[in-house]
Protein backbone atom coordinates (compact mmCIF):
# COMPACT_ATOMS: atom_id res chain seq x y z
CA UNK A 1 0.00 0.00 0.00
CA UNK A 2 1.65 3.24 -1.15
CA UNK A 3 1.50 6.30 1.09
CA UNK A 4 0.90 9.71 -0.48
CA UNK A 5 3.20 12.52 0.55
CA UNK A 6 1.88 15.88 1.70
CA UNK A 7 3.48 18.84 -0.01
CA UNK A 8 2.97 22.47 0.92
CA UNK A 9 0.58 23.22 -1.95
CA UNK A 10 -0.96 19.77 -2.37
CA UNK A 11 -4.68 19.35 -1.60
CA UNK A 12 -4.26 15.62 -1.14
CA UNK A 13 -4.47 14.41 2.48
CA UNK A 14 -2.93 11.28 3.81
CA UNK A 15 -5.33 8.90 5.49
CA UNK A 16 -5.15 8.65 9.23
CA UNK A 17 -3.18 6.05 11.10
CA UNK A 18 -3.44 4.90 14.73
CA UNK A 19 -2.30 6.69 17.87
CA UNK A 20 0.64 5.06 19.57
CA UNK A 21 1.88 5.57 23.12
CA UNK A 22 1.07 8.99 24.50
CA UNK A 23 1.25 10.70 21.09
CA UNK A 24 -1.94 11.87 19.43
CA UNK A 25 -3.05 10.95 15.94
CA UNK A 26 -1.76 13.48 13.42
CA UNK A 27 -1.45 14.04 9.70
CA UNK A 28 1.72 12.54 8.35
CA UNK A 29 4.37 14.94 7.21
CA UNK A 30 7.06 14.59 4.57
CA UNK A 31 10.33 13.10 5.68
CA UNK A 32 13.25 12.43 3.39
CA UNK A 33 16.47 10.66 4.16
CA UNK A 34 19.18 10.34 1.54
CA UNK A 35 16.62 10.85 -1.21
CA UNK A 36 14.42 7.95 -0.17
CA UNK A 37 10.67 8.22 -0.56
CA UNK A 38 9.76 7.82 3.13
CA UNK A 39 6.75 9.45 4.74
CA UNK A 40 7.01 9.88 8.50
CA UNK A 41 3.74 9.74 10.42
CA UNK A 42 4.53 10.88 13.96
CA UNK A 43 6.02 14.18 15.08
CA UNK A 44 7.45 12.79 18.32
CA UNK A 45 8.74 9.45 17.08
CA UNK A 46 12.31 8.28 16.78
CA UNK A 47 13.24 7.46 13.19
CA UNK A 48 16.13 5.59 11.67
CA UNK A 49 17.01 3.78 8.49
CA UNK A 50 18.10 0.18 8.80
CA UNK A 51 21.79 -0.62 8.46
CA UNK A 52 21.60 -1.31 4.71
CA UNK A 53 18.99 1.42 4.09
CA UNK A 54 16.39 -1.26 3.26
CA UNK A 55 13.72 -0.09 5.70
CA UNK A 56 12.65 3.09 7.45
CA UNK A 57 11.55 2.43 11.02
CA UNK A 58 9.64 4.73 13.36
CA UNK A 59 9.66 3.87 17.06
CA UNK A 60 7.12 5.38 19.45
CA UNK A 61 7.81 5.34 23.20
CA UNK A 62 6.43 7.75 25.85
CA UNK A 63 9.01 10.46 26.62
CA UNK A 64 11.41 8.70 24.21
CA UNK A 65 12.88 6.79 27.14
CA UNK A 66 12.72 3.38 28.73
CA UNK A 67 11.47 3.23 32.29
CA UNK A 68 12.03 0.77 35.08
CA UNK A 69 9.77 -2.24 34.78
CA UNK A 70 7.80 -3.35 31.72
CA UNK A 71 7.86 -1.24 28.55
CA UNK A 72 5.81 -1.32 25.35
CA UNK A 73 7.02 0.20 22.10
CA UNK A 74 5.21 0.73 18.80
CA UNK A 75 6.82 0.37 15.38
CA UNK A 76 5.84 1.66 11.96
CA UNK A 77 7.95 0.07 9.22
CA UNK A 78 8.25 1.31 5.62
CA UNK A 79 10.29 0.12 2.66
CA UNK A 80 12.48 2.37 0.50
CA UNK A 81 9.50 3.39 -1.65
CA UNK A 82 7.37 4.38 1.33
CA UNK A 83 5.16 1.28 1.24
CA UNK A 84 3.94 -0.41 4.41
CA UNK A 85 5.94 -3.48 5.36
CA UNK A 86 3.34 -6.08 6.28
CA UNK A 87 3.75 -9.73 7.22
CA UNK A 88 7.41 -9.30 8.12
CA UNK A 89 9.23 -11.53 10.59
CA UNK A 90 10.28 -9.19 13.39
CA UNK A 91 12.67 -10.02 16.21
CA UNK A 92 13.70 -7.65 18.99
CA UNK A 93 16.67 -7.80 21.35
CA UNK A 94 17.59 -5.26 23.98
CA UNK A 95 20.04 -4.63 26.78
CA UNK A 96 23.01 -2.58 27.92
CA UNK A 97 25.77 -2.39 25.28
CA UNK A 98 29.12 -4.01 26.12
CA UNK A 99 27.34 -6.11 28.74
CA UNK A 100 26.11 -9.69 28.60
CA UNK A 101 22.87 -8.72 30.32
CA UNK A 102 19.71 -10.03 28.65
CA UNK A 103 16.08 -9.38 29.49
CA UNK A 104 14.30 -11.70 31.88
CA UNK A 105 11.39 -12.17 29.52
CA UNK A 106 11.09 -12.53 25.77
CA UNK A 107 9.50 -9.57 23.93
CA UNK A 108 6.01 -10.25 22.58
CA UNK A 109 5.48 -8.88 19.07
CA UNK A 110 2.03 -8.35 17.55
CA UNK A 111 1.38 -7.19 13.99
CA UNK A 112 -1.43 -4.60 13.85
CA UNK A 113 -1.76 -4.22 10.08
CA UNK A 114 -0.74 -1.37 7.81
CA UNK A 115 2.95 -1.76 8.69
CA UNK A 116 2.40 -1.32 12.43
CA UNK A 117 3.79 -3.64 15.09
CA UNK A 118 3.51 -3.61 18.89
CA UNK A 119 6.41 -4.90 21.01
CA UNK A 120 5.48 -5.69 24.61
CA UNK A 121 7.30 -7.17 27.60
CA UNK A 122 10.56 -5.23 27.38
CA UNK A 123 11.70 -5.54 31.00
CA UNK A 124 14.19 -3.03 32.42
CA UNK A 125 15.74 -4.01 35.77
CA UNK A 126 19.12 -2.26 35.74
CA UNK A 127 20.47 1.18 34.91
CA UNK A 128 22.73 2.29 32.09
CA UNK A 129 22.55 3.27 28.45
CA UNK A 130 20.29 0.83 26.62
CA UNK A 131 19.87 -0.24 23.02
CA UNK A 132 16.90 -1.85 21.29
CA UNK A 133 17.84 -3.82 18.17
CA UNK A 134 15.14 -4.67 15.62
CA UNK A 135 15.67 -7.33 12.95
CA UNK A 136 13.26 -7.26 9.98
CA UNK A 137 12.94 -10.09 7.46
CA UNK A 138 10.62 -10.23 4.45
CA UNK A 139 10.45 -12.60 1.49
CA UNK A 140 12.88 -10.48 -0.47
CA UNK A 141 15.05 -8.61 2.03
CA UNK A 142 16.49 -8.63 5.52
CA UNK A 143 18.04 -5.87 7.63
CA UNK A 144 18.58 -4.60 11.17
CA UNK A 145 18.14 -1.25 12.91
CA UNK A 146 19.28 -0.07 16.35
CA UNK A 147 17.77 2.58 18.63
CA UNK A 148 19.88 3.92 21.53
CA UNK A 149 18.29 5.21 24.73
CA UNK A 150 19.80 7.52 27.32
CA UNK A 151 20.65 6.29 30.80
CA UNK A 152 17.84 4.48 32.57
CA UNK A 153 17.65 5.24 36.29
CA UNK A 154 16.53 2.50 38.66
CA UNK A 155 14.66 3.60 41.75
CA UNK A 156 16.21 2.76 45.13
CA UNK A 157 13.28 4.05 47.19
CA UNK A 158 11.49 0.99 48.52
CA UNK A 159 8.87 2.89 50.51
CA UNK A 160 6.47 2.87 47.57
CA UNK A 161 6.71 0.07 45.04
CA UNK A 162 5.18 1.25 41.74
CA UNK A 163 3.15 -1.37 39.94
CA UNK A 164 1.26 -1.60 36.72
CA UNK A 165 -1.29 -3.90 38.34
CA UNK A 166 -4.94 -2.89 38.30
CA UNK A 167 -5.98 -5.70 40.63
CA UNK A 168 -9.19 -4.54 42.24
CA UNK A 169 -7.99 -5.89 45.61
CA UNK A 170 -5.33 -3.17 45.62
CA UNK A 171 -8.13 -0.66 46.13
CA UNK A 172 -8.25 -1.81 49.75
CA UNK A 173 -4.76 -0.48 50.41
CA UNK A 174 -5.45 2.81 48.65
CA UNK A 175 -8.78 3.66 50.22
CA UNK A 176 -7.13 5.06 53.35
CA UNK A 177 -4.83 7.40 51.44
CA UNK A 178 -7.00 10.52 51.75
CA UNK A 179 -7.69 11.09 55.44
CA UNK A 180 -8.78 14.72 55.79
CA UNK A 181 -12.43 14.94 56.80
CA UNK A 182 -14.88 17.61 55.62
CA UNK A 183 -14.56 20.66 57.85
CA UNK A 184 -11.37 19.42 59.51
CA UNK A 185 -8.60 22.01 59.70
CA UNK A 186 -5.51 21.10 57.71
CA UNK A 187 -3.34 23.76 59.40
CA UNK A 188 -0.96 22.25 61.97
CA UNK A 189 -0.75 23.75 65.41
CA UNK A 190 2.24 26.02 65.86
CA UNK A 191 3.71 23.68 68.45
CA UNK A 192 3.44 20.66 66.16
CA UNK A 193 5.58 19.83 63.12
CA UNK A 194 3.95 20.05 59.69
CA UNK A 195 2.31 16.78 58.55
CA UNK A 196 4.15 14.80 55.88
CA UNK A 197 3.30 15.54 52.27
CA UNK A 198 0.60 13.40 50.72
CA UNK A 199 2.04 10.38 48.88
CA UNK A 200 -0.04 10.38 45.72
CA UNK A 201 2.05 7.63 44.09
CA UNK A 202 -0.01 5.01 45.90
CA UNK A 203 -2.87 5.78 43.49
CA UNK A 204 -0.83 4.56 40.54
CA UNK A 205 -1.74 1.02 41.52
CA UNK A 206 -5.43 1.54 40.69
CA UNK A 207 -5.25 4.00 37.78
CA UNK A 208 -4.26 2.93 34.29
CA UNK A 209 -3.46 5.06 31.20
CA UNK A 210 -5.32 4.47 27.96
CA UNK A 211 -3.67 1.73 25.87
CA UNK A 212 -1.85 2.96 22.77
CA UNK A 213 -3.99 0.96 20.33
CA UNK A 214 -7.67 -0.02 20.50
CA UNK A 215 -8.75 -3.61 19.85
CA UNK A 216 -8.87 -4.33 16.11
CA UNK A 217 -11.12 -7.23 15.06
CA UNK A 218 -9.50 -9.79 12.74
CA UNK A 219 -12.30 -9.43 10.19
CA UNK A 220 -11.82 -5.67 9.87
CA UNK A 221 -8.07 -4.87 9.67
CA UNK A 222 -6.92 -1.26 9.42
CA UNK A 223 -5.68 0.16 6.10
CA UNK A 224 -5.09 3.75 5.09
CA UNK A 225 -7.59 3.53 2.20
CA UNK A 226 -10.29 2.07 4.43
CA UNK A 227 -9.74 4.82 7.03
CA UNK A 228 -9.99 7.49 4.32
CA UNK A 229 -13.24 5.98 3.00
CA UNK A 230 -14.64 5.81 6.53
CA UNK A 231 -13.82 9.45 7.17
CA UNK A 232 -15.66 10.51 4.01
CA UNK A 233 -18.70 8.47 5.02
CA UNK A 234 -18.56 9.96 8.54
CA UNK A 235 -18.98 13.48 7.13
CA UNK A 236 -21.27 12.71 4.18
CA UNK A 237 -24.92 13.71 4.67
CA UNK A 238 -25.96 11.45 1.81
CA UNK A 239 -25.75 8.55 4.24
CA UNK A 240 -28.98 9.85 5.82
CA UNK A 241 -32.42 9.39 4.26
CA UNK A 242 -33.07 13.07 3.58
CA UNK A 243 -29.48 14.18 3.01
CA UNK A 244 -29.85 16.47 6.03
CA UNK A 245 -27.53 14.94 8.61
CA UNK A 246 -24.33 12.90 9.04
CA UNK A 247 -22.38 11.18 11.79
CA UNK A 248 -20.49 14.43 12.32
CA UNK A 249 -23.75 16.31 12.90
CA UNK A 250 -24.15 14.74 16.37
CA UNK A 251 -20.48 13.90 16.92
CA UNK A 252 -18.60 17.01 15.84
CA UNK A 253 -14.90 17.63 16.55
CA UNK A 254 -15.70 21.15 17.75
CA UNK A 255 -17.44 19.54 20.73
CA UNK A 256 -14.90 16.76 21.27
CA UNK A 257 -16.90 14.23 19.27
CA UNK A 258 -20.15 14.95 21.11
CA UNK A 259 -22.86 17.63 20.79
CA UNK A 260 -23.68 20.82 22.71
CA UNK A 261 -27.46 20.32 22.63
CA UNK A 262 -29.19 18.76 25.59
CA UNK A 263 -30.73 16.10 23.34
CA UNK A 264 -30.12 14.94 19.81
CA UNK A 265 -32.24 16.34 16.97
CA UNK A 266 -33.56 13.99 14.27
CA UNK A 267 -33.80 14.44 10.50
CA UNK A 268 -37.34 15.84 10.82
CA UNK A 269 -36.31 18.23 13.55
CA UNK A 270 -37.78 16.05 16.29
CA UNK A 271 -36.03 16.08 19.67
CA UNK A 272 -34.78 12.69 20.85
CA UNK A 273 -34.84 11.42 24.45
CA UNK A 274 -31.08 11.37 24.92
CA UNK A 275 -27.84 13.28 24.48
CA UNK A 276 -25.22 11.90 22.06
CA UNK A 277 -22.05 10.56 23.66
CA UNK A 278 -18.58 11.29 22.28
CA UNK A 279 -17.04 9.04 19.63
CA UNK A 280 -13.53 9.73 20.92
CA UNK A 281 -12.00 6.54 22.35
CA UNK A 282 -15.25 4.67 21.68
CA UNK A 283 -13.13 2.03 19.96
CA UNK A 284 -12.16 0.68 23.39
CA UNK A 285 -15.71 0.08 24.61
CA UNK A 286 -17.69 -3.16 24.52
CA UNK A 287 -21.16 -1.56 24.49
CA UNK A 288 -22.61 1.41 22.63
CA UNK A 289 -25.61 3.70 23.09
CA UNK A 290 -27.01 4.56 26.51
CA UNK A 291 -28.91 1.27 26.75
CA UNK A 292 -25.90 -0.81 25.64
CA UNK A 293 -27.74 -1.86 22.49
CA UNK A 294 -24.71 -2.54 20.28
CA UNK A 295 -21.76 -4.78 21.22
CA UNK A 296 -19.34 -3.60 18.50
CA UNK A 297 -18.46 -0.47 16.55
CA UNK A 298 -19.57 -2.17 13.35
CA UNK A 299 -23.01 -2.96 14.77
CA UNK A 300 -23.26 0.54 16.22
CA UNK A 301 -22.58 2.11 12.80
CA UNK A 302 -25.40 0.11 11.19
CA UNK A 303 -27.84 0.94 14.01
CA UNK A 304 -27.09 4.66 13.70
CA UNK A 305 -27.83 4.54 9.97
CA UNK A 306 -31.08 2.64 10.57
CA UNK A 307 -32.21 4.79 13.51
CA UNK A 308 -35.57 6.45 12.96
CA UNK A 309 -34.14 9.58 14.56
CA UNK A 310 -30.64 10.00 13.17
CA UNK A 311 -30.39 8.65 9.61
CA UNK A 312 -33.59 6.70 8.92
CA UNK A 313 -31.95 4.77 6.08
CA UNK A 314 -31.55 1.15 5.13
CA UNK A 315 -27.80 0.38 4.82
CA UNK A 316 -28.41 -1.43 1.53
CA UNK A 317 -30.13 1.66 0.12
CA UNK A 318 -27.27 3.88 1.26
CA UNK A 319 -24.82 1.57 -0.51
CA UNK A 320 -26.90 1.60 -3.68
CA UNK A 321 -27.09 5.40 -3.58
CA UNK A 322 -23.36 5.94 -3.01
CA UNK A 323 -22.30 3.35 -5.59
CA UNK A 324 -23.81 5.64 -8.24
CA UNK A 325 -21.02 8.08 -7.38
CA UNK A 326 -17.89 6.83 -9.21
CA UNK A 327 -15.41 7.91 -6.54
CA UNK A 328 -17.18 5.93 -3.81
CA UNK A 329 -17.55 2.87 -6.03
CA UNK A 330 -13.88 3.01 -7.06
CA UNK A 331 -12.70 3.41 -3.44
CA UNK A 332 -14.78 0.45 -2.32
CA UNK A 333 -13.29 -1.69 -5.09
CA UNK A 334 -9.78 -0.81 -3.86
CA UNK A 335 -10.60 -1.44 -0.21
CA UNK A 336 -13.00 -4.39 -0.33
CA UNK A 337 -12.71 -5.72 -3.87
CA UNK A 338 -16.36 -5.02 -4.68
CA UNK A 339 -18.85 -2.10 -4.60
CA UNK A 340 -20.16 -0.75 -1.33
CA UNK A 341 -22.58 -2.78 0.77
CA UNK A 342 -24.12 -2.03 4.15
CA UNK A 343 -21.48 -4.23 5.77
CA UNK A 344 -18.64 -2.44 4.00
CA UNK A 345 -20.01 0.95 5.05
CA UNK A 346 -20.06 -0.14 8.70
CA UNK A 347 -16.53 -1.55 8.46
CA UNK A 348 -15.12 1.61 6.88
CA UNK A 349 -16.83 3.85 9.45
CA UNK A 350 -15.55 1.66 12.29
CA UNK A 351 -11.99 1.69 10.92
CA UNK A 352 -12.06 5.48 10.91
CA UNK A 353 -13.52 5.66 14.43
CA UNK A 354 -10.68 3.45 15.69
CA UNK A 355 -8.31 6.29 14.83
CA UNK A 356 -10.17 8.81 17.04
CA UNK A 357 -8.02 8.27 20.11
CA UNK A 358 -6.91 10.83 22.72
CA UNK A 359 -4.14 8.95 24.52
CA UNK A 360 -2.09 12.06 25.37
CA UNK A 361 -3.73 13.55 28.47
CA UNK A 362 -2.27 14.86 31.76
CA UNK A 363 -3.14 11.87 33.95
CA UNK A 364 -1.62 9.45 31.43
CA UNK A 365 1.57 11.51 31.40
CA UNK A 366 1.66 11.53 35.21
CA UNK A 367 1.18 7.76 35.34
CA UNK A 368 4.05 7.43 32.84
CA UNK A 369 6.43 9.36 35.07
CA UNK A 370 5.86 13.07 34.37
CA UNK A 371 5.67 14.39 37.95
CA UNK A 372 4.59 17.84 36.78
CA UNK A 373 1.67 16.70 34.61
CA UNK A 374 -0.94 17.18 37.37
CA UNK A 375 -1.59 20.25 39.50
CA UNK A 376 -1.86 19.92 43.27
CA UNK A 377 -5.63 20.40 43.04
CA UNK A 378 -5.86 17.63 40.44
CA UNK A 379 -3.86 15.30 42.70
CA UNK A 380 -6.22 16.06 45.59
CA UNK A 381 -9.18 15.39 43.31
CA UNK A 382 -7.60 12.11 42.20
CA UNK A 383 -7.34 10.97 45.81
CA UNK A 384 -10.96 11.93 46.45
CA UNK A 385 -12.08 10.21 43.24
CA UNK A 386 -10.63 6.93 44.51
CA UNK A 387 -11.29 7.23 48.22
CA UNK A 388 -14.88 8.44 47.99
CA UNK A 389 -15.77 5.57 45.65
CA UNK A 390 -16.16 7.20 42.22
CA UNK A 391 -13.77 4.57 40.90
CA UNK A 392 -16.31 1.91 41.83
CA UNK A 393 -18.27 2.73 38.66
CA UNK A 394 -15.55 4.45 36.62
CA UNK A 395 -12.67 2.00 36.79
CA UNK A 396 -10.00 0.99 34.28
CA UNK A 397 -8.23 2.94 31.53
CA UNK A 398 -11.53 4.11 29.98
CA UNK A 399 -13.05 5.14 33.33
CA UNK A 400 -16.22 3.27 32.47
CA UNK A 401 -15.82 -0.18 34.02
CA UNK A 402 -16.82 -1.58 37.39
CA UNK A 403 -14.37 -2.20 40.21
CA UNK A 404 -16.09 -5.07 42.00
CA UNK A 405 -14.53 -4.64 45.42
CA UNK A 406 -16.10 -5.18 48.81
CA UNK A 407 -14.49 -2.06 50.27
CA UNK A 408 -16.27 0.23 47.80
CA UNK A 409 -19.78 1.15 48.86
CA UNK A 410 -21.93 2.09 45.84
CA UNK A 411 -25.46 3.20 46.67
CA UNK A 412 -26.81 2.88 43.14
CA UNK A 413 -28.09 -0.51 42.06
CA UNK A 414 -26.06 -2.37 39.44
CA UNK A 415 -27.92 -4.44 36.87
CA UNK A 416 -28.08 -8.02 38.25
CA UNK A 417 -26.97 -9.49 34.91
CA UNK A 418 -24.35 -6.82 34.28
CA UNK A 419 -21.35 -9.07 34.79
CA UNK A 420 -22.72 -12.05 32.85
CA UNK A 421 -23.72 -9.71 30.02
CA UNK A 422 -20.24 -8.21 29.98
CA UNK A 423 -21.81 -4.78 30.47
CA UNK A 424 -21.74 -2.13 33.14
CA UNK A 425 -25.24 -0.77 33.76
CA UNK A 426 -26.36 1.23 36.79
CA UNK A 427 -29.72 2.52 37.88
CA UNK A 428 -30.14 6.28 37.95
CA UNK A 429 -33.22 8.51 37.82
CA UNK A 430 -32.47 12.03 36.67
CA UNK A 431 -35.07 14.61 37.78
CA UNK A 432 -36.84 15.86 34.67
CA UNK A 433 -36.04 12.71 32.67
CA UNK A 434 -38.34 10.20 34.35
CA UNK A 435 -40.02 9.41 31.02
CA UNK A 436 -36.83 7.74 29.73
CA UNK A 437 -36.89 4.20 31.10
CA UNK A 438 -33.38 3.34 29.94
CA UNK A 439 -32.74 -0.34 29.17
CA UNK A 440 -36.44 -1.14 29.69
CA UNK A 441 -37.32 1.01 26.68
CA UNK A 442 -35.64 -1.67 24.55
CA UNK A 443 -36.30 -4.85 26.56
CA UNK A 444 -39.82 -3.92 27.76
CA UNK A 445 -38.96 -5.45 31.16
CA UNK A 446 -40.05 -3.70 34.34
CA UNK A 447 -36.89 -4.80 36.16
CA UNK A 448 -34.76 -2.99 33.56
CA UNK A 449 -36.28 0.45 34.20
CA UNK A 450 -33.80 3.30 34.62
CA UNK A 451 -30.69 1.21 33.97
CA UNK A 452 -28.17 3.02 31.76
CA UNK A 453 -24.67 2.23 30.54
CA UNK A 454 -21.97 3.88 32.64
CA UNK A 455 -20.20 6.33 30.28
CA UNK A 456 -16.47 6.84 29.95
CA UNK A 457 -15.04 9.89 31.73
CA UNK A 458 -12.26 10.51 29.19
CA UNK A 459 -12.66 14.08 27.86
CA UNK A 460 -15.70 14.56 30.12
CA UNK A 461 -14.71 18.16 30.84
CA UNK A 462 -15.28 18.98 27.14
CA UNK A 463 -18.52 17.09 26.50
CA UNK A 464 -21.22 18.88 28.49
CA UNK A 465 -24.17 18.86 29.00
CA UNK A 466 -24.20 15.80 31.24
CA UNK A 467 -26.42 12.77 31.96
CA UNK A 468 -28.24 10.80 29.27
CA UNK A 469 -30.82 13.60 29.20
CA UNK A 470 -28.28 16.44 29.01
CA UNK A 471 -29.85 18.22 31.99
CA UNK A 472 -26.73 19.24 33.97
CA UNK A 473 -24.44 21.90 32.52
CA UNK A 474 -21.56 22.33 34.99
CA UNK A 475 -19.04 19.59 35.68
CA UNK A 476 -18.88 20.43 39.41
CA UNK A 477 -22.67 20.07 39.68
CA UNK A 478 -22.51 16.73 37.88
CA UNK A 479 -19.83 15.48 40.28
CA UNK A 480 -21.91 16.35 43.35
CA UNK A 481 -25.11 14.95 41.81
CA UNK A 482 -23.48 11.60 41.05
CA UNK A 483 -21.77 11.41 44.46
CA UNK A 484 -25.10 11.89 46.21
CA UNK A 485 -27.21 9.64 43.98
CA UNK A 486 -24.72 6.87 43.17
CA UNK A 487 -22.59 6.79 46.34
CA UNK A 488 -24.79 8.36 48.99
CA UNK A 489 -21.98 10.86 49.68
CA UNK A 490 -22.46 14.59 50.15
CA UNK A 491 -19.41 16.42 48.85
CA UNK A 492 -18.42 19.89 49.94
CA UNK A 493 -18.07 22.58 47.30
CA UNK A 494 -14.29 22.34 47.60
CA UNK A 495 -14.32 18.57 47.18
CA UNK A 496 -16.54 18.83 44.13
CA UNK A 497 -14.19 21.40 42.61
CA UNK A 498 -11.15 19.19 43.33
CA UNK A 499 -12.70 16.12 41.67
CA UNK A 500 -13.78 18.27 38.70
CA UNK A 501 -10.20 19.52 38.41
CA UNK A 502 -9.02 15.90 38.34
CA UNK A 503 -11.53 15.10 35.58
CA UNK A 504 -10.00 17.93 33.54
CA UNK A 505 -6.77 15.90 33.60
CA UNK A 506 -8.57 13.30 31.45
CA UNK A 507 -8.89 15.75 28.53
CA UNK A 508 -6.67 14.45 25.74
CA UNK A 509 -5.06 16.03 22.73
CA UNK A 510 -7.45 15.92 19.79
CA UNK A 511 -6.48 13.98 16.65
CA UNK A 512 -5.56 16.72 14.20
CA UNK A 513 -7.12 15.02 11.21
CA UNK A 514 -10.46 14.78 13.03
CA UNK A 515 -10.63 18.56 12.86
CA UNK A 516 -10.21 18.70 9.07
CA UNK A 517 -13.34 18.27 6.94
CA UNK A 518 -12.68 16.05 3.90
CA UNK A 519 -13.48 17.03 0.33
CA UNK A 520 -16.40 14.82 -0.69
CA UNK A 521 -17.23 13.63 -4.23
CA UNK A 522 -19.98 15.33 -6.21
CA UNK A 523 -23.30 13.62 -6.87
CA UNK A 524 -26.85 14.04 -5.57
CA UNK A 525 -28.26 10.53 -5.72
CA UNK A 526 -31.36 11.83 -7.53
CA UNK A 527 -34.64 10.30 -6.48
CA UNK A 528 -33.43 9.02 -3.14
CA UNK A 529 -34.28 11.93 -0.85
CA UNK A 530 -37.77 12.77 0.60
CA UNK A 531 -40.32 14.06 0.82
CA UNK A 532 -41.51 10.86 2.53
CA UNK A 533 -39.54 9.99 5.66
CA UNK A 534 -39.13 6.27 5.15
CA UNK A 535 -35.99 4.59 3.80
CA UNK A 536 -36.22 5.02 0.01
CA UNK A 537 -39.99 4.84 0.18
CA UNK A 538 -39.99 1.40 1.81
CA UNK A 539 -41.79 0.32 4.95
Amino acid sequence: MKRIEIRALSPVLIALTIVFGSFSLILSHSFAEEGLDITRYFESSQFTMSDEKTFGIELMLPDKRLKEGENTIELAIHDRAGNDVEGAAISVSYGVPADEYSGEARPVITERGGGFYTVENIIVTKGGNWEVSIAIKTDISEDTATFPFSSVEISVDEEVSPTDSTDEDSLETVSSGYTTEVGESTEPEKSQPAPPAMNYDIYKSVLTPLPPIPPIPPDNPMTAEKIKLGKMLYWDRRVSKTGSTSCAFCHHPTYYGAEPMRKSVGIKGEVYLRNAQTVLNAAFLNAFFWDAESPTLEHQALRAIQSEVTMRSLPSDVAERLNRIPEYSDMSMKVFGSPLTGEYISKALSAYMRTLITANYPLARWLSGDAQALTEQQRKGMALFVDRGCIGCHHGPYFSGAAHNKTLKVKSEEHPEGRTMGLHLHKVIVPGAEDDHGLARRTKKEEDKYFFKVPSLLNVARTSPYTHAGLIDRLEDMVRFMAENMLGVELSQEEGADIAAFLHSLTGEMPRDFMIVPTLPLGRGDGDFGPEFLPSGKD
